[in-house]
């Protein structure tokens, strides 16, 4: 019954922040993620693409698994964009599907210009 009283203008709304990485942390880690998933994916188109008879299924298989990554990561990437508290891992998903996407398109060159 006996407490101060209160400032009306502190309200403590803001949650802690504690075990929450730091944005530069955040972007380096989402890059490498991304960028090891990328790899790992072209690293085993490659190989599918090596079996295949004809360049016309090396084009339909680059195609489809870029679409089904590109897909997966806007849609991980554009929700956590949206929390400031998050933004850092969206920025690394888009520079490592950037690094990705020219990592991708110099090996897709190089499988078509030479096939196996």
């Amino acid at each position: 019954m006996n407490e101060p009283p209160r400032d009306p203008s502190f309200l403590s709304y803001a949650t802690p922040e504690r075990g929450r990485l730091p944005t530069g942390v955040q972007a380096f880690l989402g890059a490498v993620f991304t960028l090891v998933l990328i790899v790992g994916v072209v690293i085993v188109a490659g190989f599918l693409m090596a079996g295949a008879n004809g360049k016309g299924m090396v084009k339909v298989i680059l195609a489809v698994t870029g679409a089904i990554i590109l897909m997966i990561s806007l849609s991980i990437a554009i929700p956590l964009k949206q929390d400031p508290r998050r933004r850092g891992w969206a920025i690394g998903i888009y520079i490592g599907l950037g690094l990705g996407c020219l990592f991708w398109g110099y090996c897709g060159l190089l499988m078509l210009a030479n096939p196996i």
